[in-house]
């Protein structure tokens, strides 16, 4: 702890008016740093901070109020949630913390229940000192507007954050349909929820789009509720077609860990009868036999880049809307590996 102003005035009794300038001579850092440091700016880092203040307090230095007594802000930055139990989730706040806090931010999750009034959203956050927002809700919240810098993870239809991080759905999609097609696929079907969710339409889209130039296969979009009971009258519907379906798509991995343990009950071989991926590659998509091929796109990068969005919007009190697109990618394992390579 730093003495109190009476005993930092005995420190230098023969210069009474220690300047900034003073500080940085000794410090061999800039006045201007020197300065946001005495203040607590949460862009100095804590090693800086500390030289500057046991300098200021060998000199004698005395601030109109000495920032060691001054009410410190917390500057929180909040995580909006309304799901905890997706892995994905888990990695983009562990690699968007990490920046935040070495920054000086101190990161808080918040969790939300669909639909949640208003008035309770607002008590969410209304007793506490924040200064920024990241929102991974899904498309179905809605997000007043706080007045505070925002950025939007996976949710395209948000009308007021500053920064958007939206994984390459189409590409992906696209990615997927192209390797069952090489691996001689002649029937695909896409399974997507029933929401309406720009996330679907671009998925939808990329899968289209790869068909475009093979006029010898054919497809199947499913847009249906994403409950158990569902989806498996789906699955018996997609397997008893006259045209069977040899290669699936599901929109998100817990659907494809389903449809792979519906087949397998069926008796029906995955990749030799049908060939499967999934979009997500959670750690699980590889513990079943045979492993599970997914469209990869990194919630470690997208984490990082929401905490390098926010910090900026902050610091350069900047409101100009972006749009960043997290590239996607395909991991191949057995389910989809229909013709053995040499």
């Amino acid at each position: 702890m730093f003495e109190s102003k009476i005993e930092l005035a005995l420190i230098n009794p023969q210069k009474k008016n220690i300047t900034l300038q003073d500080i940085a001579e000794s410090t061999g850092i800039s006045a201007s740093t020197v300065s946001r440091a005495l203040n607590n700016h949460p862009k100095i880092n804590q090693k800086t901070k500390e030289k500057v203040w046991k300098v200021a307090k060998k000199l004698g230095y005395l601030p109109n109020i000495p920032v060691y007594m001054q009410k410190q802000k917390n500057n929180i930055v909040v995580f909006l949630v309304d799901e905890l139990s997706n892995l994905k989730i888990h990695e983009f706040i562990l690699a968007s913390q990490e920046l935040l806090i070495e920054n000086g931010f101190q990161p808080i999750i918040k969790f939300m229940d669909n639909n949640m009034p208003v008035d309770k959203f607002l008590d969410l956050i209304k007793d506490i000192d924040v200064v920024g927002l990241i929102s991974l809700l899904n498309e179905k919240q809605h997000i007043p507007d706080f007045k505070l810098p925002l950025v939007s993870i996976n949710k395209s239809d948000s009308g007021f954050p500053q920064a958007q991080i939206l994984p390459d759905i189409f590409n992906g999609a696209y990615l997927a349909a192209n390797h069952l097609l090489n691996q001689g696929a002649k029937k695909i079907a896409l399974i997507l929820g029933d929401s309406k969710s720009t996330i679907y339409d671009d998925m939808s889209a990329g899968f289209k789009a790869a068909f475009t130039s093979n006029s010898k296969s054919s497809f199947k979009i499913v847009k249906c509720d994403l409950n158990k009971e569902i989806l498996k009258q789906e699955f018996e519907e997609i397997i008893n077609e006259k045209i069977p379906v040899n290669g699936i798509i599901t929109c998100n991995n817990d659907v494809a860990c389903q449809l792979h343990a519906f087949l397998h009950s069926k008796n029906i071989k995955i990749p030799d009868t049908v060939m499967l991926i999934g979009f997500g590659n959670e750690i699980f998509v590889n513990l079943v036999s045979p492993g599970i091929s997914t469209i990869e796109y990194s919630s470690h990068n997208m984490g990082r880049i929401a905490a390098e969005q926010l910090l900026e919007i902050m610091s350069n009190n900047n409101t100009e809307h972006k749009l960043l697109i997290e590239p996607a990618k395909l991991i191949i394992r057995a389910s989809s590996l229909k013709i053995v390579q040499d």
